[in-house]
């Protein structure tokens, strides 16, 4: 039909046709849009067979598989045979779980008979994980934590009744209950040393225990006596971080756990004592692990220290300590014997020093010969200058064959002679390093030659060398010798290198994959990985608030890779990478073998990708439905037996195979049947695409949009065009994304200077370690082009424009670093624009900012509103600024300024103060102190006669109220003030104070106050203040700086035009303000007559650590919507713990009458039930099936 059509040439384009041509389109599109319509039919008609067709074929499917497995061979396994396929479900890395995730629980949940035959298998039960249920710190008990622990102990009691008399292997994981925090007389959790008591009656079938526990748990174990444990072979106590002091104090030589006769394995962490008191079996070790915390105030162990303890294992095998070594620990020390100790069965050694590595390793190599080991790891803090020297220490290790270090912990020269002495035996080689650009590093291009044969280096270290891993590399080892050192390794002969890991922290300069891939194609294993920061993204979107996430606006698309796949029966996905449709195309193109879908939906946008419409595509209904067809098995002699754990005979069998002869032949046919019906669907399909094609391209070129006058096109484009901030510099949104589109757009969208009179421009960000990147320097260059070019197309509009540039770090490059380059070159490009700056906004560093002064007053007579934001890594935070000679500040236009993040007095700013409308002065909460107090915020204000809103942060102390001047005598009234703002970082009573003996404001309509929690108990007296604000529509609040009287006295007098409430509640404490009996304030009762906010209309309460109740809440809702007339439109609380009282059913009523309620409930994240808490493979998201 194309080609017989007389505007051929004119499809795609954007030809726009007369009248006439119009009028033929249309009667040209006739017959097609006829022809559409009795093809969907046809396919309507082929679909409806097909889908009876396969309904039928999934019956009869269902039926034969029943059968099927009623002859299945697992059916008919010996009983012994099936407990060692159980035994093979267990971990075997780590202990059994409480969930019905994994076995043994999992075994059970299959069938009756699994479940008898895993109940009667004890050696299923010997293994256990069990975590104590954590609990949040600001809470001191929750009845939810203690249901959940009891629920715990009466699973591990029954959980071990179960192994019989099997040798048990155990692990604990417990929180510290922090009751030395709690205030007198509060209530506290139960002890997590129940858990112990649980386990005591079992421990004489102890074998391998760990505990991950508190100082208490640990000193509660000294109960435990030698005799209670004859079968423990494996002991593991570490204790955890956030539990003090940490070991000192315990009387270790008591506990007679520790003599166990049978103990070969000892592990303490996490606890800083001498092991040398222990009462171990020592002659019986054959694993022994010492290792203290690594922040903490010093170790106790020495490397002598660890030297006398070896000495005590003759059989010791493997061995790891943290030891610290200094000049004063190494003189303090007894005489070393003459002779090193020899360890004829050493095999692994782990050290990590956290005194001078250089001492350690002396004392190694002076006091120890290893011949048998094989295994080596040694780290070390960083920053000791003394030069490490290894090789003694390595000639005495001739079978080495694994080791590991920490780049960081040497010079550049040490690790060189490391490298160069390790022995020929070296077949695994990990060097992790975690150098920075502040301290020298020693892992480069020049070290890393050492393991590259050549011309110059004959004979490299490790000629036997297997595997190479390098995580996380951070220093300076380029792409080309990386690709040097492959490719001279697979060179020798014969190959020895088999597997070759690194991770750099930094972009891919060079792709060296074409040139290693013959290599990988001959069985080399490589993973070699590019992991700049995260912060390496440059977002022109940086700096606001909007931002979108990375790929969320690019759809991804399934369905070809999913036509591969037709025998798919799991599936798992995560939201976050799809749009909707997305999700949606991806749900209706899963195979129907699908059995498990596992979505994890952690969507925090705007714009949520799995809600009601996307769910729906699972939903069977009459609009997607699949109603299957009779069976054939109706008569079947065995269907009383489908879906049972029935074993049939021999007979039963034969009868059975029998019978699905027929079904399987009509199986079969069913097959043919469809395969036939859609081959002829897939025809008229295609010739339905090609004819609708047709019709949508001639369609176009009469498309009404075609016609539109270019004037209204324009304001088409400009209401495209962001208003609540800048345009940015993307192809995802207007302007460019309408230069897309066609090129009659482009032209429109270049020649409508307004379009482009608005600008967010960021400077790109730079990983902190890096001070130059060429990719950097790259992005900038374009960004700067791209804004000359972009303000050039603005004509003669006046400008909105908002920089984001944070600081480069310069001052910390090292000398003759280079650096990158200066984000200051951004004003170099915006200056010529200057005159027509109406609003500008700056979110800078200090030298940007110095850098403002070279703008005259004469060259922005068109500025209206500017805001100058310090970047928040800059200092100092605006101390030394000659803020006076900024001619940029004495624009004639200026109605509104805005200065964040810098302490200082705006006194000496050179405004045209009687301009201005909207001011403000926030420096950095946390400085050292704010310039500006109440007193001097008023005189400011007596400066700005036309002031509406007005921001700022001050500190008032009773030394600066002392210390100013007189006040004035009378009171300033402020006429035009709607909004005011203040946030104290001083003493919040006296700013009050301060406010309500200075100010007057009668049209104030909203108040915004924010404060530190106040350690006084300084009451504060709101009334005077709100009593010149009668007018006061809405108010925000944080409870942090009040009392409960003090909050009381505040709601009661609040004026009966409050209209807006919101509370954010950060209080965690011991006193909180807000509790339900302030929150009754707000409820009108008989014992309240005059209730505080009698028109309220929204009440928002954030952050909720207080104690408000459910019930609370629910009388508010009900006394409010009984008022006549009822004026609550809305409420929102998120309180930060758990729900005890569900409301919703009682609430359901006003909100189907319009009430607008949102009320949820945010416990801390980590106050999850997990009863994987504590292993490393605990998976990110679980539901609790083990009851």
């Amino acid at each position: 039909m194309l080609e017989s059509s007389a505007f051929s040439l004119k499809l795609g384009t954007n030809y726009c046709p007369n009248d006439r041509e119009i009028v033929e389109i249309k009667a040209l599109l006739v017959v097609p849009i006829s022809r559409i319509k009795r093809l969907d039919d046809e396919i309507a008609e082929l679909q409806k067979a097909v889908d009876n067709l396969t309904n039928e074929r999934e019956s009869v499917r269902a039926d034969v598989d029943a059968h099927k497995a009623l002859i299945s061979p697992a059916r008919r396994l010996p009983l012994d045979v099936i407990q060692e396929i159980f035994m093979a479900c267990i971990p075997t890395h780590r202990n059994c779980v409480m969930s019905a995730r994994e076995a043994p629980v999992l075994l059970g949940r299959i069938c009756s008979s699994w479940r008898a035959i895993s109940l009667s298998t004890p050696r299923l039960w010997a293994s256990l994980h069990i975590a104590e249920p954590p609990r949040p710190f600001h809470e001191f008990t929750s009845p939810l934590h203690e249901k959940k622990l009891v629920q715990r102990l009466e699973t591990t009691k029954t959980w071990l009744a179960r192994s019989g008399q099997c040798p048990l292997s155990l692990s604990v994981d417990t929180h510290d209950d922090h009751r030395s925090f709690a205030p007198d007389g509060a209530p506290t959790p139960p002890s997590p040393n129940l858990i112990l008591r649980a386990l005591a009656p079992f421990a004489s079938r102890w074998q391998d225990v760990s505990f991950t526990v508190s100082i208490s748990f640990i000193e509660a174990l000294s109960s435990i006596a030698t005799d209670d444990v004859p079968m423990l072979r494996k002991l593991q106590i570490k204790q955890r971080p956030d539990s003090a002091p940490h070991g000192q104090g315990i009387q270790w030589e008591s506990f007679g756990l520790l003599r166990g006769p049978n103990i070969t394995s000892f592990a303490l962490r996490g606890s800083n004592v001498n092991p040398s008191s222990f009462p171990l079996q020592w002659e019986n070790l054959t694993n022994l692990t010492v290792m203290g915390h690594e922040w903490s105030s010093g170790t106790v162990l020495t490397s002598r220290m660890a030297v006398q303890v070896l000495s005590k294992c003759p059989r010791i095998r493997k061995f790891r300590c943290i030891v610290n070594d200094s000049p004063q620990s190494v003189s303090a020390e007894e005489a070393s014997p003459n002779s090193p100790l020899v360890l004829p069965s050493l095999r692994s050694l782990e050290i990590t020093s956290l005194g001078i590595p250089a001492l350690t390793i002396r004392e190694l190599v002076t006091h120890l010969s290893l011949p048998e080991l094989r295994y080596f790891d040694f780290r070390g803090r960083s920053g000791e200058g003394s030069h490490i020297a290894f090789a003694p220490f390595l000639a005495r290790a001739t079978l080495l064959e694994s080791l590991h270090i920490e780049s960081n912990t040497f010079t550049k020269l040490a690790l060189i002679e490391l490298l160069r002495a390790l022995p020929p035996t070296m077949q695994r080689l990990r060097i992790t390093d975690r150098s920075t650009i502040w301290e020298p590093q020693p892992l480069d291009d020049e070290t890393f030659s050492a393991l590259i044969p050549s011309a110059d280096n004959p004979t490299p270290s490790c000629p036997a060398l297997q595997e190479l891993l390098i995580p996380q590399c951070s220093g300076p080892v380029s792409d080309e010798v990386l690709l040097r050192f492959i490719a001279a390794r697979m060179a020798v002969q014969p190959v020895t290198l088999k597997r070759v890991e690194i991770q750099f922290t930094r972009e891919r300069i060079v792709d060296v994959q074409p040139d290693i891939q013959r290599f990988v194609d001959e069985g080399l294993k490589v993973s070699i990985t590019y992991n700049p920061p995260a912060i390496w993204h440059f977002s022109p979107w940086q700096g606001l608030v909007d931002a979108p996430s990375p790929n969320n606006d690019i759809h991804i698309t399934f369905t070809p890779f999913l036509a591969t796949t037709v025998l798919l029966e799991s599936l798992e996905i995560g939201t976050e990478p799809f749009t909707k449709p997305g999700l949606l195309d991806l749900l209706h193109a899963l195979p129907p073998t699908i059995q498990r879908l596992r979505i994890t939906d952690h969507n925090h946008r705007d714009t949520t990708s799995l809600d009601d419409d996307t769910f729906s595509a699972l939903i069977l209904s009459a609009d997607n439905s699949t109603k299957p067809a009779g069976g054939m098995f109706e008569s079947s002699p065995f269907s009383s037996r489908l879906g049972t754990n029935y074993c049939p005979r021999d007979d039963e069998i034969l009868e059975i195979q029998t019978l699905l002869v027929e079904p399987s032949s009509r199986l079969k046919g069913l097959d043919d049947e469809i395969a036939e019906l859609q081959k002829v669907m897939d025809k008229l399909t295609d010739e339905c695409n090609s004819v609708r094609a047709y019709v949508d391209a001639h369609s176009a070129l009469i498309s009404p949009a075609r016609r539109l006058p270019v004037d209204i096109i324009q304001e088409i484009f400009m209401a495209c065009i962001p208003t609540h901030r800048n345009c940015v510099m993307s192809a995802r949104e207007a302007p460019v994304l309408l230069g897309r589109i066609c090129s009659s757009w482009r032209a429109i969208s270049l020649s409508t200077p307004r379009l482009w009179a608005s600008l967010h421009i960021a400077y790109p960000t730079r990983p902190f370690h890096e001070f130059t990147s060429p990719l950097h320097e790259k992005k900038l260059v374009r960004r700067l082009e791209t804004t000359k070019t972009w303000l050039a197309r603005s004509g003669q509009c006046p400008l909105s424009i908002s920089v984001d540039s944070r600081d480069d770090h310069r001052s910390f490059a090292p000398d003759g670093a280079s650096t990158s380059p200066s984000p200051n070159l951004i004003l170099q490009v915006l200056a010529p624009f200057a005159s027509r700056w109406q609003d500008v906004s700056f979110t800078v560093s200090i030298s940007f900012i110095e850098t403002l002064s070279s703008i005259a007053t004469d060259d922005v007579p068109m500025l209206k509103k500017l805001q100058i934001r310090q970047d928040y890594d800059s200092a100092p935070h605006g101390h030394g600024i000659q803020w006076e000679s900024f001619g940029l500040l004495r624009g004639p236009n200026i109605a509104s300024f805005a200065l964040r993040s810098s302490n200082v007095n705006p006194l000496s700013f050179p405004l045209q103060w009687e301009n201005l409308t909207d001011l403000t002065v926030m420096g950095h909460e946390w400085s050292p102190g704010s310039v500006l107090t109440s007193r001097m915020a008023v005189q400011v204000l007596s400066k700005c006669p036309r002031i509406q809103k007005f921001r700022c942060i001050v500190d008032d102390s009773p030394q600066s109220v002392s210390a100013e001047e007189a006040s004035p005598d009378a009171t300033l009234v402020l006429r035009s003030l709607r909004s005011l703002q203040i946030t104290s970082v001083g003493v919040p009573a006296l700013t009050i104070h301060e406010l309500g003996s200075y100010l007057s404001l009668p049209e104030l309509r909203h108040f915004d106050f924010h404060g530190r929690s106040s350690n006084d108990d300084i009451h504060i007296t709101f009334a005077p203040f709100l009593a010149t604000a009668m007018l006061l529509e809405s108010l925000e609040i944080e409870t942090k700086p009040l009392t409960k009287p003090g909050l009381l006295d505040l709601l009661h007098a609040l004026p009966p035009t409050i209209q807006r409430l919101r509370i954010t509640d950060h209080n965690i404490g011991d006193t909180i303000p807000l509790d339900d009996d302030t929150f009754s304030a707000l409820i009108l009762s008989a014992d309240n007559p005059t209730v505080s906010c009698p028109i309220l209309q929204e009440l928002h309460i954030t952050h909720s650590y207080g104690a408000v109740s459910d019930e609370t809440l629910l009388r508010f809702i009900i006394a409010r919507m009984a008022d006549q007339p009822v004026t609550l439109k809305r409420i929102e609380i998120q309180f930060h713990r758990e729900m005890l009282v569900d409301i919703q059913p009682d609430i359901q009523q006003f909100v189907d009458g319009g009430l607008k309620v949102s009320i949820k409930y945010n416990p801390p994240l980590f106050f999850q039930f997990s009863p994987w808490q504590g292993l490393v493979d605990a998976p990110s998201s679980w539901n609790a099936n083990f009851d």
